[in-house]
């Protein structure tokens, strides 16, 4: 047999880091594995985020969390997980969405970073995090702010070369890129000054500054370093990737340019792939981006579902990948045998075995002829050294000859074969059969994941009483011989690789260097039982602690380091103890280069620390070195030293306990089911919602399975998803493809299939959990050798691996031990089961199959009735406190039992239960049991094992149909700290005790989760308010005891402030509870279930707060605070203070700040604007009419005072417009603007009548790009109409005010001219701007041609009239209905010149005047080559005014579009037309 090498761990690898996560991802179901293009999605922007971070990261100890809302506020965040190496989520404002929870949970993150301030991640939110994780929160004033307290964090007060980009542009999510590349922090700029306190971590004097995107983009003046920009988003983001990545990676990620937030979550990605973001379009790929990504990959993720980026773009990808020629960057070597290394656990990947055997003895299979053992292990061949059998094996018996039908110990468990009757009060066999069926388990909705092992087999039952090796294997030949009973004398060994045992000592030099008399330091590890126990370090440097104390934080971040990732022992961290040794050189080379003990080589160690992505302190530079270089010596001394031992191999004998193949064989012969309807319940992943299923029989066999949904809404009343399996999360086609197996008659194989392999796989688990608390890779292939020894799980590439590790959520490590079970069982069983047959929904189809086959299970004539349901109603309580007593019977409970021939179900009441071998049974969340209720059930943690999250959850069970029926589940709250409720909330002036009421204060706690509102609106009397104006100020909270109705004062308590009536930017108080205050002595408080102690108090009648009320209604809208234009008459930049303050005050007055409010806005907005008082910072004034010349966009901080005291807050943006001469610039534009106008579709009638919706949905997509108010489209629609290359004119930014958008009508045909300031750049950068009138012009879909096979296939019969009759062309006859109406071909995509492209288009069909007349054609008579408008009839006038009384007229219809194809035809004949008598 081949000798398996391995190096024994000296302590578990830790599975931490970044990784390429083979199971995780649920990306696209047509991504094929050896796809070129990879799509990554999820059903919102959420998932897709964690799609991509289970791509990218197999755990990690942080997370960052931006807001998915706000991605102004997320945009610097991907600087930050860039340079951490930390995963970067998605949430919503007040909620984490459960998917981003369980991500979290599988990476076993410690510690979440929000990023944003509370507007964004709100404080509850914060709270709630706080309960399950270390939390901490980065957050400044705006994002710029930010982005600069992220810098601070990891730049640790060092100024440092910065990424620097607009944070109003989609460049900062390219830049994460970099970010990635070169470990700098990203730094978020408003285009024309740095944000204040940027001084702190930016030298923008720095030439390594790098500067993202073009002088109009980003234009700060004083800024130096590199800069990258493109002419657009586009170009910008492919210049990135070629000067980073380019050469460097074969892989790249495409992300949506125009809707980004996919892009933030690319960072994942861009550190774990080392791959560039490269945007898109929706549906058209920029050049550039095309030709990157043909020259430089074959590996393209597409970032997003196909709303974000189309299926044409994918496919076009696809097909350009296939035809390059391009190669990995790092090919693999195939051609060059490896001729000199011994075998070392890695697979051989380039000699190729011809024929000599590695043990000096032939082996017995096939000797491999020409093909490298490239990474997979011999698994079809035997490899003993020795014949086995003069076979391979391949997937037959080991025996070499073909399976007896005989069970390996000579009979079943049971003492009887398996009879191929249904599985009905029977166990299922091949399991330990006690008389029991498997019911109440694991496998009926119970969560066993994360609980120990009770000790007890899946049936309910110890497994025999005795060790299932206690005797021989007799009834099965194991190798060459049928075993007799004795034990075999052939003994095999595995050679493994040990650590030798013993003291190792190395020394380093440090002061030894500097110092002749000085010694060196010294490392000293001890290995015990083939492990190393410790290392310890002898420092014999100096004792000053200036030295000392940074040494010894180097050597616990080291050693700790080392201990994490088992001292890289394993073989493949060869590189990190190189590592080790290359960094202590280039700390010798530092103090080589200035042996000079009192100085600090501060740039030195920063350069090693960012090269190396260690955190080495400064100060001890001498003593690190040696800690480095000992550390290399003394393990590659103990790596050195280990011994090559034999080691026996146990005898080979499974302990899974399946059915022989022939019994297996057996499950579905002659299998036949009493007709009826029958129900039955399935679960498929852990913790999943029940999988109700109806079968219907017919002729003996299953004729029709229907999903109940009412079912899952009794347990799940607010289920998203109430008619799909597990919640939709895994794909439909497991259910499917399970139910159709089940109908073509394999019910019975596939559930104990699947069933044995899902028990299996929690076993695994179970006994993982039991025996260690180290759950390593080694842990689990201990136990799966065990239960499958000679199929030599730990020697086979199918085993289980780090990757596997994922975390505790149902696709990583179950999947994978369900796969290899599976897999083993396939050959043993002889079961024709793909596993591909239902990938990705093992759980969903496992549930399933498990539902019919358990409503098949009532076809027993022994059974009596059909279904089984509990009752919605069923007396039970939603909460319950802890302690309280359940009388199951006096609260009425009750189950539905439908008799077999029976319309309605009768009640069976609690007490009644045991009469129809009913029980209702609870789950100890503690330890995973079933426990029956008999009559009554106390709350109490020890009875239960709950807590606030679990609840109470309950189970119906009938044990002979394995019938389990969950109870929605109940929470109890925890009676463990006095509740205390809130009465009322007081106010007093800050150095006073003088308490008022406050009034509004909602006490009442939400029915079901038994929490507060944490934000609240308040009331304030007006005398009060009156005599607290301008005063600080400081609330409590007035509460009573509920076990005492003593009074309880909570004091609240501010980060700043608090000055009556004058709130936070929010328009709130931020206010927080000290958490002391919530034990009192041995006593502890509670305000709600949740544990609230922040809150946000804003009050009624405060007029800021109704000012701000009417701001966020006309946001809602859409609109928003307008820019306003300022018109100067020359460059003040040298004029004195007194001539700018006249001047500013002149120009930006109270009229000026107040007309940048829409005037949409309410009666009552426009009254309090009209009264408020305006307050300026003159100095911001002065300065910006300074600068105007050269800074010509600005924010000016703005107050508005009301009568009350209380105070608005807002940012006016200006822009200044320094009259001069026009540029050549505008003038090209004005030109351009005579020439063509901007295209935009007219708006889809509700009357048009969709003959096909795709086709419809199709038309409205193209409508939605084209012809929609919306900004940002009608910029890129400008932007394509004149920006162009022949006359070097480009459209860099456009703004138009909303006003001005409700100028143009898109129902109606026509020309509309809209005021817009547009910002144009050449291809000099040179810039202008200017206000310009923009011709849209409102048309009809453009015709490229008629679809030339398809209109063949139906026509108009009616082709005579009467003089007064009107003519309807509509269609009437068709060889089928899908072919009725007109076939036209309209153009999809407006090319770069404002012309409609012809080779890009949708077909539609259109069967009415009205909906023809929506395309850009015409009714036209006559048989012509070309035609004009005069040619064109009008079909509302009498047949008598149309045709010819002469002869038959020819009526057409004709396209009159500026856009045609030459390829297509340009008329359709509609026919030959008489005028009847």
């Amino acid at each position: 047999m081949k000798k398996s090498v391995s190096v024994l761990l000296a302590t578990s690898l830790a599975t931490s880091g970044i990784t390429g996560l083979q199971n995780t991802v649920l990306a696209d179901t047509a991504n094929s594995a050896d796809s070129k293009v990879e799509r990554i999605s999820g059903t919102d922007r959420y998932e897709t985020c964690v799609n991509i971070s289970k791509k990218a990261y197999k755990s990690s100890e942080v997370a960052i969390l931006a807001s998915g809302q706000k991605i102004q506020d997320a945009l610097a965040s991907g600087g930050v997980a860039a340079k951490l190496k930390a995963p970067l989520l998605l949430t919503q404002k007040d909620r984490l969405p459960s998917v981003v929870l369980d991500e979290l949970k599988r990476l076993n993150v410690k510690k979440v970073i929000l990023v944003g301030g509370q507007e964004s991640i709100s404080k509850s939110l914060e709270n709630q995090l706080d309960n399950m994780f270390k939390v901490e929160r980065v957050s400044g004033k705006d994002r710029y702010e930010t982005s600069i307290k992220l810098a601070e964090e990891l730049n640790k007060d060092n100024k440092q070369e910065n990424i620097i980009v607009n944070g109003n542009t989609v460049d900062a999510l390219t830049a994460g890129a970099v970010a990635a590349k070169l470990n700098r922090s990203i730094i978020l700029t408003n285009g024309v000054n740095l944000p204040e306190g940027a001084n702190r971590v930016v030298n923008p004097t720095s030439p390594n500054n790098i500067i993202i995107g073009g002088i109009s983009s980003i234009n700060i003046e004083g800024l130096k370093g590199e800069r990258i920009g493109g002419s657009d988003r586009y170009e910008t983001s492919t210049k990135i990737a070629e000067k980073y990545y380019a050469g460097k990676t074969n892989k790249a990620l495409l992300a949506n340019g125009v809707n980004s937030i996919d892009a933030l979550s690319a960072i994942n990605l861009v550190v774990s792939e080392n791959a560039p973001v490269l945007l898109t379009a929706y549906d058209s790929l920029d050049n550039d981006v095309s030709k990157f990504l043909e020259n430089n990959t074959n590996k393209v993720y597409v970032l997003g579902g196909y709303q974000s980026i189309s299926d044409d773009v994918y496919k076009n990808i696809e097909k350009k990948l296939k035809e390059n020629k391009v190669k990995d960057t790092k090919k693999p070597e195939t051609g060059k045998p490896e001729t000199g290394k011994p075998e070392t656990g890695k697979p051989e990947t380039g000699k190729p075995e011809t024929g000599k055997p590695e043990t000096g003895k032939p082996e017995t299979g096939k000797p491999e002829t020409g093909k490298p053992d490239t990474s997979k292990p011999e698994t079809g061949k035997p490899e003993t050294g020795k014949p086995e059998t003069g076979k391979p094996e391949t997937g037959k018996p080991e025996t070499g000859k073909p399976d007896t039908g005989k069970p390996e110990t000579g009979k079943p468990d049971t003492g009887k074969p398996d009879t191929g009757k249904p599985d009905t009060d029977k166990p299922e066999t091949g399991k330990p059969e006690t008389g029991k069926p498997d019911t109440g388990k694991p496998d009926t909705g119970k969560p066993e994941t994360g609980k120990p092992d009770t000790g007890k087999p899946e049936t309910g039952k110890p497994e025999t009483g005795k060790p299932e090796t206690s005797k021989p294997d007799t009834g099965k030949p194991d190798t060459e011989k049928p075993d007799t009973g004795k034990p075999d004398s052939k003994v095999e060994y595995d050679e493994v690789k040990v650590l030798k045992d013993g003291r190792y000592e190395v020394e380093a030099g440090g002061f030894s260097k500097l110092f002749s008399n000085a010694e060196n330091n010294k490392l000293v590890a001890t290995i015990e039982a083939g492990k190393i126990k410790d290392i310890a370090f002898e420092y014999n440097d100096t004792n000053m602690d200036m030295f000392k104390n940074p040494f010894i934080k180097n050597r616990d971040s080291l050693f700790e380091k080392l201990k994490k990732n088992n001292y890289y022992l394993d073989g493949k961290n060869e590189e990190s103890i190189k590592e080790l040794d290359t960094i202590a050189q280039e700390l010798y080379k530092l103090v080589n280069e200035n042996p000079n003990t009192g100085r600090i080589n501060k740039e030195g160690i920063d350069k090693i620390n960012k090269e190396h992505n260690i955190d080495i302190v400064t100060s001890a530079t001498y003593s690190t070195a040696s800690l480095y270089k000992g550390s290399h010596d003394l393990i590659k001394k103990i790596k050195d030293a280990a011994e090559t031992k034999k080691v026996a191999r146990p005898k080979k004998t499974d302990k899974l306990n399946i059915i022989t193949r022939e019994d297996f064989a057996k499950l579905d012969e002659n299998k036949t089911y009493s007709d009826g309807v029958y129900y039955g319940d399935g679960f498929g992943y852990i913790g999943s919602k029940p999988i109700p299923l109806k079968v219907t029989v017919e002729n003996g066999k299953i004729r029709d399975v229907e999903f109940i949904k009412e079912e899952v809404i009794k347990v799940r009343p607010n289920d998203e998803y109430p008619g799909l399996p597990d919640d939709g999360k895994t794909f439909i086609k497991g259910y499917d493809g399970a139910i159709s197996i089940a109908k073509s008659g394999g019910i019975n194989r596939l559930n104990y299939f699947l069933k044995t392999a899902r028990d299996t796989e929690r076993r695994v688990i179970g006994q993982v959990k039991k025996s260690t608390t180290d759950a390593s890779v080694e842990a689990y292939n201990k136990v799966l050798d065990d239960l499958f020894s000679k199929h030599e799980f730990g020697s086979q590439k199918l085993r289980l691996e780090n990757s596997h590790l994922g975390g505790n959520i149902p696709h990583v490590l179950e999947s994978r031990l369900n796969l290899l079970t599976k897999t083993y069982m396939s050959e043993d069983l002889g079961y024709n089961y793909k596993v591909d047959t239902i990938s990705g929904a093992t759980y969903t189809a496992t549930g399933t199959v498990e539902a019919i086959s358990n409503a098949l299970k009532k076809a027993d004539p022994s059974v009596d009735f059909t279904n089984l349901t509990i009752p919605a109603q069923n007396g039970l309580e939603p909460s319950y406190r802890g302690g309280t007593t359940i009388d199951f019977d006096q609260v009425g409970f009750k189950a539905l039992m439908l008799k077999k021939g029976q319309i309605n179900p009768i009640e069976i009441p609690f007490r009644d239960f045991d009469k129809y071998g009913i029980k209702l049974t609870y789950l100890n969340h503690t330890n995973g049991q079933l426990v029956d209720i008999k009559d009554r059930l106390t709350l109490t943690k020890d009875s239960l094992g709950y807590d606030t999250k679990n609840g109470l959850a309950l189970r119906l069970v009938h044990d002979k149909t394995n019938t389990v029926k969950l109870v929605k589940s109940i929470q109890i709250f925890d009676n463990t700290k006095v509740q205390a409720r809130v009465e009322k909330v007081q106010v007093s002036e800050a150095d006073k005790e003088d308490w008022k009421d406050v009034e509004g204060f909602n006490s009442s706690l939400d029915p079901k989760s038994q929490q507060l509102d944490f934000s609240q609106k308040l009331t304030i009397s007006e005398d009060i308010s009156q005599a607290l104006k301008g005063k600080s100020i400081k609330f409590r909270l007035v509460t009573r005891r509920e076990d005492n109705q003593k009074e309880k004062i909570f004091n609240l308590t501010s980060d700043r402030d608090m000055v009556w009536p004058i709130f936070d930017d929010s328009g709130y108080y931020a206010l927080s509870i000290d958490k002391g205050e919530f034990t009192s002595g041995n006593e502890q408080f509670k305000l709600d279930q949740a544990g609230i102690n922040n809150f946000r108090f804003a009050f009624n009648g405060i007029k800021s707060g109704e000012f701000r009320d009417a701001v966020h209604e006309f946001e809602k809208k859409k609109y928003s605070i307008a820019e306003q234009t300022i018109s100067l008459d020359k460059d003040y930049a040298n004029e004195d203070q007194d001539t700018i303050k006249a001047i500013a005050s002149k120009k930006i007055d109270d009229k000026l700040i107040k007309a940048a409010f829409p005037s949409l806005m309410s009666e009552n907005g426009k009254n309090l604007l009209k009264s408020a008082n305006v307050v300026l910072d003159e100095s911001q004034l002065v300065n910006v009419v300074r600068t105007a010349a050269s800074k010509q966009q600005a924010k000016l901080d703005v107050k508005f005072e009301f009568s009350d005291g209380s105070i608005y807050k807002f940012k006016l943006p200006v822009y200044f417009e320094i009259k001069k001469e026009k540029k050549q610039l505008q003038l090209k534009f004005e030109e351009a603007l005579k020439e063509r106008k901007v295209q935009l579709l007219q708006a889809l009638p509700e009357s048009f009548n969709a003959i096909d919706e795709p086709a419809k949905k199709n038309l409205e997509t193209l409508i939605n790009k084209y012809g929609k108010l919306d900004k940002d489209k009608l910029e890129e629609n400008i932007k394509t109409t004149y920006g162009s290359a022949s006359n070097n004119v480009f459209v860099e930014k456009v703004e138009i005010k909303d006003s001005e958008l409700d100028k143009i009508n898109t129902s109606k045909i026509g020309t509309y001219e809209v005021r817009a300031t547009v910002k144009l750049i050449d291809s000099n950068q040179e810039e202008a701007r200017g206000e310009f009138d923009i011709p849209f012009e409102v048309v009809r879909y453009q015709l490229v041609g008629f679809q030339p096979g398809l209109n063949r296939y139906s026509k108009t019969t009616k082709l005579e009239y009467g003089p007064d009759e009107h003519i309807n062309i509509a269609r009437d006859s068709s060889k089928a209905a899908t072919f009725l109406g007109y076939w036209l071909n309209y153009s999809k995509r407006l090319n770069a010149n404002g012309q409609w492209d012809t080779t890009e288009y949708e077909k539609i069909r259109v069967n009415s005047l009205n909906d023809l007349m929506l395309f850009n054609l015409e009714v036209v008579k006559g048989d012509k080559d070309s035609y004009t408008r005069d040619d064109v009839v009008d079909l509302s006038k009498p047949a008598k005014e149309i045709l010819s009384s002469e002869g038959p007229t020819k009526l057409y219809l004709y396209n009159f579009s500026k856009s045609l194809s030459e390829e297509q035809p340009q008329k359709l004949l509609i026919g030959e037309f008489r005028l009847s008598e």
